[in-house]
């Protein structure tokens, strides 16, 4: 089969069940590999076993030799990696080429969750913003519910659960539905919000997106949440948007939550994941960090039997 017919099958396979942003992230990845391999054969009019292991492991040497960082380098390496599994398995590559080959090692960055202190610098700068109200909205679901940067695009007004102080985020990663506490603070911030820009709950349609871009006009995009943290590494070089996730799962184990439910609150599959807060959170308890602390709301025990 054609390296190019391959390449349409996969991605009329990973659009039958995947969530858009995964789409994408295939998609992306799949041209990366369409560059290399018209610069290596010249062209995707070619059986797919033309392919062979050393092109898998010259493939990730190419991105290598790119300068890029070796978090990319694996994320590309394990897009790829999928697409030629699927021809594996469907019988269009007869050798499996991805056996037993290794990634370049993770960068080896450190990971410092936010400071109570360096929260209030970053809030100060927010209300600096063009609109405030909105993005200070955004800071506190992904610092305060742990959201991810796409889970903040795609949020509808459906999803937040005033009555029950609840946010219901549908359609995650991995395609899975998860619901959060919702902390009093961040829904009064997401009411004030809805009421600058004249929305109250009870007033909008069903399917309304939270947060529009600066026109209000249309939904938010990720380079527009991007651009608003490159404006705040004026006050904090070192913030960017999953900093803020890392300091809510980090803030939880300190607090004395169990990695089982950090493990579900973040929508995780694989355990070995959120393991890494574990060893995070120990070390800073050891340094006596002074790291940004959450809402009471997830360390509750649950009452059966309230009223």
């Amino acid at each position: 089969m054609l390296i190019s017919d391959c390449m349409e099958e996969f991605k009329n396979y990973v659009q039958s069940y995947c969530a858009d942003a995964t789409v994408e992230y295939y998609i992306l990845n799949l041209h990366f590999l369409e560059r290399y391999i018209l610069e290596r054969y010249g062209t995707l009019e070619i059986d797919i076993n033309v392919l062979q292991k050393k092109d898998f492991v010259n493939y990730i040497t190419y991105h290598k030799n790119r300068k890029v960082k070796n978090t990319s380098v694996r994320t590309y390496a394990r897009a790829v990696k999928v697409f030629l599994k699927y021809c594996y398995n469907e019988g269009y590559l007869l050798t499996d080429i991805t056996r037993n080959v290794k990634y370049p090692k993770a960068d080896n960055s450190a990971i410092v969750p936010l400071s109570r202190e360096r929260v209030e610098l970053l809030e100060d700068k927010i209300m600096r913003t063009c609109l405030p109200e909105r993005n200070l909205c955004i800071f506190h679901l992904m610092l305060d519910c742990g959201l991810r940067l796409s889970e903040v695009v795609n949020l509808n007004y459906c999803d937040i659960d005033f009555d029950n102080h609840l946010l219901i985020l549908r359609n995650c990663k991995n395609n899975k539905n998860r619901m959060l506490p919702l902390p009093g603070s961040v829904e009064n911030l997401l009411i004030d919000y809805a009421g600058s820009i004249h929305r109250y709950p009870g007033t909008y349609d069903y399917g309304d997106c939270v947060f529009l871009e600066n026109d209000l006009k249309k939904r938010i995009s990720k380079n527009a949440i991007s651009l608003m943290f490159s404006k705040l590494k004026v006050v904090d070089p070192d913030v960017y948007p999953h900093l803020l996730r890392h300091t809510f799962a980090t803030s939880f184990i300190l607090g004395g939550g169990s990695l089982e439910i950090l493990r579900i609150l973040l929508g995780h599959d694989d355990y070995n994941v959120t393991k890494q807060y574990l060893h995070i959170a120990t070390q800073l308890q050891i340094a006596n960090y002074d790291i940004y602390k959450l809402d009471d709301v997830f360390f509750r025990i649950y009452n059966y039997n309230r009223i």
